[in-house]
């Protein structure tokens, strides 16, 4: 057999070998592109996807002054926006003292300053913020905005709960406890303190933030007017059902 022929013999088989190549290229570029568009479709159900780092520690103090004064829980929440392409916002946050303790709503945004000189510094308060001088802290509550998270960013927020009975959305009676600071304090008592915190997002649901500490020492929280616990148990629980 000539050479010729074994080529022409050759061609029919070549042939189809390049038929299945690209019949096999086709294909996975029609997988891929599903694949994508189930992606996409996906990631748009799905909105935001936030990532909640629980708080290490939280934030007591007396807020006003005299018979007036109040006890003020807060905490930071360092947030991540795992999503880039969605944003999203706090729609509701409350604390809980106490597995079947009073729940008490979100109130501001805070920030909190360790000085020697608060009571200096709160006299330059800004116009549109309420400044708290403290034994050596100044509590800062900032204007009450709404707190969002864009796409792909991170944020860290530190959010203060009024602990008193006109912030109080569980029964009468517990709620009446909590009517001063004093009152507050004598309703915390002197057992380990077990606060569970509620964040409730426009788009990616609900979490629940847990944080178990040592028994809070009153005696000097009357005294200097605050006190920081560390979270020696964490945990946060709950997201989007898909």
């Amino acid at each position: 057999m000539t050479e010729d022929a074994e080529q022409g013999e050759q061609t029919p088989a070549g042939g189809a070998s390049k038929w299945r190549s690209k019949i096999t290229i086709s294909l996975s570029a029609f997988v891929m592109s599903l694949a994508m568009t189930a992606i996409s479709a996906y990631s748009g159900l799905r909105g935001s996807d936030l990532v909640v780092v629980p708080p290490k520690q939280i934030l007591m103090f007396r807020d006003g002054e005299g018979a007036n004064s109040i006890l003020s829980v807060a905490a930071r929440f360092d947030i991540i926006n795992a999503s880039a392409d969605y944003g999203d916002v706090l729609l509701e946050a409350s604390t809980r003292l106490g597995q079947s303790g009073p729940e008490f709503a979100f109130s501001a945004p805070i920030k909190a300053t360790f000085t020697s000189r608060s009571r200096e510094a709160a006299e330059g308060c800004a116009i549109d913020s309420r400044c708290i001088p403290l034994a050596g802290l100044l509590v800062v509550e900032q204007p009450d905005t709404m707190v969002d998270f864009s796409g792909g960013a991170s944020r860290t927020v530190m959010l203060s709960f009024p602990a008193t009975g006109w912030n109080c959305t569980s029964s009468r009676e517990q709620c009446a406890a909590y009517d001063s600071f004093e009152k507050a304090l004598a309703a915390i008592g002197k057992q380990p303190l077990d606060l569970e915190f509620a964040l409730k997002f426009n788009s990616d649901g609900e979490r629940k933030i847990s944080c178990g500490s040592d028994k809070p020492d009153l005696g000097y929280l009357a005294q200097a007017g605050w006190i920081s616990l560390p979270c020696k148990e964490r945990e946060v629980k709950g997201r989007q059902w898909f």
